[in-house]
């Protein structure tokens, strides 16, 4: 009597579990492509080589690795070789014995989070963390899911130069304002006469000159 129970209930489980499974591995392989197709865009929006290495295992950690701590870093904060050893630790995951497998995938995940880091720090400065989060969930970069952000989502430092050019630029025009007022002789502001640089009143309607 137990034993027939048992086979029914077991057979009712049997197709939701086989279901729930399936629908398991297909929302996983959704969000996989969206992060992969996020993280392709943001390394064509930075013009890095190989982009599609986003949909690569493998690959695309060396791909993080290159937007994190190459181009989405300081001059003071790049590291190449931060890159190789993410790509590296993500490689030896899935060949090395059990232990170290431990170890290489706790490597691959911290130097991810810090790689996610980085870029969002750069584009969502208010959101790195909850983006950081969203990534792992995603296998990659949610950003496909708002092209206004991977429109974006290029390396600050580049809008700190132009800034930076911009000041100088401001600064060169208004020390050559400076040399021309001392150049050009000053006039009356009532009449229109010339007045000496030395001159405190118009000596023609004698208006005050401040």
């Amino acid at each position: 009597m137990f034993y027939d129970y048992f086979d029914e209930y077991t057979n009712f489980l049997g197709p939701i579990a086989i279901f729930l499974i399936v629908l398991l591995v297909l929302i996983s392989i959704v969000m996989y492509i969206f992060g992969a197709l996020g993280l392709m865009a943001l390394a064509k929006k930075n013009k890095l080589d190989n982009p599609w290495l986003a949909f690569i295992p493998i690959g695309n950690s060396y791909l993080l690795g290159k937007l994190g701590f190459e181009v989405y870093s300081s001059k003071e904060e790049k590291n190449p070789t931060l890159t190789w050893i993410l790509f590296g630790a993500s490689l030896a995951s899935c060949i090395v014995g059990s232990f170290l497998e431990n170890i290489a995938s706790t490597v691959t995940i911290v130097f991810m989070v810090l790689a996610y880091n980085r870029i969002y720090k750069n584009i969502v400065p208010q959101s790195a963390t909850k983006y950081t989060i969203l990534s792992f969930f995603f296998g990659g970069i949610p950003f496909y899911l708002n092209k206004d952000l991977v429109k974006e989502a290029t390396f600050q430092e580049e809008v700190v130069v132009e800034k930076e050019e911009v000041n100088e630029n401001k600064e060169e025009v208004k020390e050559e304002t400076k040399e021309l007022k001392k150049e050009r002789p000053n006039f009356c502001s009532n009449c229109g006469n010339k007045l000496t640089k030395s001159a405190k009143f118009c000596p023609e309607c004698g208006q005050q000159i401040k």
